[in-house]
């Protein structure tokens, strides 16, 4: 199941809300404390390296396996397994047949 701008409890004290994340069927609660299986993250002007690192570290450190990062400008994305960061052309999931093209999710510099 794909959910848009879920609220993640990273730690008891905070909550992230990644863009989107993808987590296993089954009932949802207001926030999520179970880690998604993906979360993908759309960066922004604001965003900083430093940030998104952070933000990459606290969804590893909650169980997340995998994070998407897109940067919609640079046209190009990035698959984060645990802290290896990988530039990429095709966007997977270990152990999940999804595989997808990011030059289909660009549509005039923004993502889809």
């Amino acid at each position: 199941m794909c959910l848009v701008g879920p609220r993640l409890q990273i730690s008891p004290t905070h909550i992230r809300v990644p863009r989107v994340a993808l987590v296993r069927p089954g009932h949802r609660p207001d926030v999520l404390v179970d880690p998604p299986v993906l979360i993908i993250e759309i960066l922004t002007a604001e965003d900083t390296c430093v940030d998104c690192l952070a933000r990459t570290d606290e969804y590893k450190r909650m169980g997340v396996g995998c994070t998407w990062v897109i940067d919609p400008v640079a046209k190009m994305a990035w698959v984060c397994v645990g802290r290896s960061w990988t530039k990429v052309t095709s966007l997977t999931v270990p152990g999940l047949s999804i595989c997808v093209d990011p030059a289909d999710i660009f549509r005039d510099g923004e993502a889809a």
